[in-house]
This record gives C-alpha cells, structure tokens and sequence, in this order.
C-alpha cells in the first residue's frame, strides 16, 4: 500500500476511534480486560468479544457479517449502516453503553446489529 493511501488510513482510524461510540466501547473492553486493538473500531470489538465469550452461542449467526462489517473500506459507512436507523442514532447508543456492563453494552450492540439485519432481509 503507498505511503499516502496508509497515512490516510491511519488518519481515518484515529479520527473514527474518537468518536463517543468508540470512546464507549473501549472503555467497555477496558472494564472486561480486553485490550483495545488500534486496526478494529471498538464498537466492533466490542461485539466480537461478545460472540467469543457467549456460552450459550445466541450471536454465533452474527460473527460473518460482523467480520464483513469490520472489513469495510468505508469504516464510517459501517457505523452508519449499524447506527442510521437506531433511536438517538450513535449519540444515544454510546450513553447507553456507558450505563451498562461491558457483557450487556455488546449484547445490546449486537441485538441492534441483528435487528439491522433481519430488516434489510425484508426489503
């Protein structure tokens, strides 16, 4: 990858793991002793240490299209796709998340998740 197109790259990570969402769910892996990768949104990490460490497997049908979702090129089109529809949007997701369990502000973001999809099934 060029020089410019990894400093670009960079620069949009930096800038999206800035957002109050993001500062949300770090916090939240933080609280669950996870360390925060730098190359994986938080929200999204968030979420997939959800997957892993549920015992009883409900978000297991979610972990290929949350693999898709991190692997977008356009990382602020991922959150808006998991966001847009969601009441208060991303501003009121990233207070709710603050008020929960790391396990219950993933379950919650995954429960979004799912119904984000199930509706773009209907269409």
């Amino acid at each position: 990858m060029p020089d410019n197109l990894l400093s670009e790259r960079n620069d949009t990570q930096q800038r999206q793991a800035l957002l109050p969402i993001n500062q949300a769910a770090a916090l939240k892996l933080r609280q669950a002793g996870v360390v925060v990768e730098g190359d994986i949104q938080p929200v999204f990490q968030l979420m997939e240490w959800a997957i892993t460490n549920d015992k009883r497997k409900r978000f297991d049908d979610l972990a290929q299209e949350l693999y898709l979702l991190q692997a977008l090129e356009d990382q602020a089109g991922a959150l808006a796709y998991l966001f847009d529809n969601a009441p208060g949007g991303l501003k009121a997701a990233a207070h709710t998340i603050l008020k929960r369990s790391p396990g219950s502000a993933a379950r919650m973001l995954l429960d979004l998740f799912d119904i984000r999809i199930k509706t773009d099934l209907m269409k």
